[in-house]
């Protein structure tokens, strides 16, 4: 089992990249990815994020359409992609680290790791029904905004956890070794 989380962490540990959702007619979810592995600020990040919300915005207006709801709830759930494939790899990491040394300190973060990850949801929901009541019209594109906001956010966070539990490939492959 060990040999098999470790062989997925290595495939998902570095870089970190997703595959893209196959539909995305009004923006190509490839040139997310490519913004986001680029980046080198939190303020590149959020260009990232907020960007291709904006283009589904305009392509929606374009078009006659109230709001950009589809294009924006596939960025989403792009986001959604990247964020659970960093918390299944940090997920993995932390087993990694508890069957390593077992009365570690660290040996409870996998509880801990998934109290946070509870705990944001109930806050990301939260926030984005809040965020909705603002809007008449157009509240679905406004929530599914928010979710991608926040979503990506959270998933640029899980993921300096990875970069900083394995700064580089050679670790992860030694471990495979063993």
């Amino acid at each position: 089992m060990l040999r098999t989380t470790l062989a997925i962490l290595a495939l998902s540990a570095a870089p970190i990249v997703t595959a893209a959702p196959a539909a995305a007619s009004d923006i190509d979810i490839r040139a997310i990815d490519q913004c986001a592995n680029a980046a080198n600020s939190m303020v590149e990040l959020e260009a990232c994020i907020h960007w291709p919300v904006d283009a589904c915005q305009k392509a929606a207006s374009n078009r006659g359409a109230d709001s950009g709801s589809g294009c924006i709830g596939r960025i989403a759930r792009y986001w959604d992609e990247r964020l659970n494939l960093q918390y299944e790899t940090l997920e993995g990491l932390e087993e990694v680290r508890t069957l390593e040394n077992p009365r570690a300190a660290t040996s409870g973060q996998e509880a801990a790791l998934l109290e946070m990850q509870r705990a944001w949801l109930d806050f990301r929901d939260a926030a984005c029904g809040y965020h909705q009541m603002d809007y008449s019209r157009g509240a679905e594109a406004a929530h599914a905004h928010c979710m991608a906001v926040l979503t990506a956010r959270q998933a640029f966070y899980l993921e300096e956890y990875v970069r900083d539990m394995v700064p580089d490939r050679e670790y992860l492959e030694s471990l495979m070794r063993r």
